[in-house]
């Protein structure tokens, strides 16, 4: 998944991505804000921060594509607000 800020940025390098409801799947994102998830259920939230002021997290509510269900990898780019 690729995530980009509403300023039209990809979240930083380095910022913790958490599925909402699951504490502990959290998910490092990588050059350009792109994030590798595993195990996702089809519809939900992931919590994105990289500090802890207002302006250094945001939220990413997705919903993945259903005719892609059992493709072995599933591509996604996402706003992050």
């Amino acid at each position: 998944m690729t995530l980009t800020q509403a300023n039209g940025q990809p979240v930083p390098f380095g910022a913790i991505a958490n599925v909402e409801g699951h504490p502990g799947r959290g998910y490092i994102v990588g050059d350009a804000g792109q994030v590798y998830l595993t195990g996702l259920e089809s519809k939900g939230n992931l919590i994105v921060k990289w500090g802890e002021a207002t302006d250094q997290m945001c939220l990413v509510k997705y919903s993945l594509p259903s005719n892609e269900a059992n493709s072995v990898v599933i591509t996604s780019e996402q706003d992050c607000n």
